[in-house]
């Protein structure tokens, strides 16, 4: 390590320095490496557990970079003491152990995780901790011309929980949660919406509904357990199917999940098409600019108001004045000013689908995953999802639906069309 820096030292001049590797045991000795060449103003400073998604197989992959500019100031090899040595184990990115080790995965999602990658077929696809339409899955297993399994963990005891009256919520010391049941509900209607052949698919016959099926592994709990908690006869609820510690335990019981959940059967709704738009919405992609239209220019005033400031404004126009164009200018000019995220809200489905399509438009590289566009009552839905809260019909006009809400993802910029 010493020699290396040493090496760059020695060439006098700029120099970029650019250290990349994954997050795991042995990503100290990137900041060690770092250390000797005093403080920097890194231009790219990743520390993800969660970058991105191998394209074959859909695994997670973690990134740590530490990039700078060295001028030739001298350097100090005494800084490699002070950073110190990581003694965990080092594990690939396909072990599962990294991911318990970076905090994305529990041991008894882990051991629900090993069970499932231990049943998948050559073409089934296992997404881990997922995010659709911002509603985390913890698991999601799509297998071509079949469909999606949906299944979450719940790791509290049941034993220690109590349920509400309407079985929407659930007490846990103390601190309501939505039920995971309604919960993975949510999950389903978020995948169906997203995906406009899907929600037409289930529009024209409601039983391709069942293309998306719902799983719920209760690890602390026997199927038993879990059905006098909920006042059920049967571990089908809802159309959700429900086990215990025993799919963890048992391998035969794991062995047959497809079966049980009547996972086997082709489709022509869940073709390749369904198939790619869910991966986007799961791993979103890349725009280049090359994907752009090069008439896509503001002109006149809208060049001087796709500028992004930071400012409270408000933009009108008549019909045809390219208001919704200019939005969509901004909103990318927002996160390339700020390297954050940006929300823009729209009051339907339809118009949420045409700003991306005018986001798509736009001569510009940028991450379709630092954008969000979403339809007011979906966004709230999603949020509601994230802190485990329990929508009703007149929850999207409480203003005070959120106050007890400890975490929310921070926006840089946050844009409203058709206000």
């Amino acid at each position: 390590m010493g020699v290396v820096a040493r090496m760059v030292a020695s060439a006098h001049g700029k120099h970029f320095v650019l250290c990349i590797g994954p997050q795991n045991g042995a990503a100290y000795r990137i900041e060690k490496f770092c250390s000797v060449f005093g403080e920097q103003n890194y231009f790219s400073q990743i520390n993800s557990v969660r970058y991105a998604r191998t394209r074959r197989t859909a695994h997670p992959y973690t990134c740590m970079t530490r990039c700078f500019e060295y001028n030739g100031a001298t350097i100090d090899l005494n800084r490699l003491a002070l950073v110190g040595e990581s003694h965990e184990a080092i594990y690939n990115e396909y072990d599962l152990r990294l991911q318990i080790q970076n905090h994305v995965l529990s041991s008894q999602k882990a051991r629900v995780a090993w069970r499932l990658e231990n049943i998948l077929s050559v073409d089934d696809i296992m997404y881990i901790d997922a995010v659709v339409n911002e509603v985390a899955v913890d698991f999601i297993i799509v297998r071509p011309n079949k469909g999606i399994l949906l299944l979450n963990v719940f790791e509290e005891n049941l034993n220690e929980c109590t349920l509400s009256e309407d079985k929407k919520e659930i007490n846990v010391h103390g601190q309501l949660y939505q039920s995971p049941i309604d919960f993975i509900n949510l999950c389903q209607l978020s995948i169906k919406d997203g995906i406009e052949e899907l929600l037409m698919s289930t529009i024209e016959d409601n039983r391709n509904f069942g293309l998306i099926k719902k799983a719920i592994v209760f690890p602390e709990n026997s199927i038993d357990e879990i059905k006098n908690f909920f006042e059920y006869e049967n571990n089908f609820f809802n159309f959700t199917f429900i086990f215990g510690r025993e799919i963890i335990e048992n391998g035969d019981i794991s062995q047959n999940l497809y079966t049980t959940i009547g996972f086997l059967y082709n489709n022509n709704a869940f073709d390749d098409v369904v198939r790619r738009k869910l991966a986007r919405m799961i791993s979103p992609s890349w725009h280049s600019y090359q994907e752009g239209r090069i008439d896509m220019q503001p002109v006149g005033a809208q060049r001087r108001l796709s500028e992004s400031s930071i400012t409270q404004q408000k933009i009108s126009g008549v019909a045809g004045s390219g208001k919704t164009q200019v939005l969509a200018f901004r909103a990318v000019n927002a996160m390339k000013r700020t390297g954050s995220d940006v929300l823009v809200l729209t009051y339907n489905i339809t118009l949420a689908n045409y700003l991306k399509f005018r986001l798509s438009e736009i001569r510009e590289d940028f991450s379709w995953e630092k954008i969000d566009v979403y339809p007011y009552h979906q966004f709230f839905r999603i949020r509601a999802a994230e802190c485990q809260l329990h929508v009703e019909f007149g929850s999207y006009q409480n203003e005070a639906f959120f106050d007890n809400s400890k975490s929310h993802k921070k926006y840089s910029a946050i844009f409203i069309d058709e206000v």
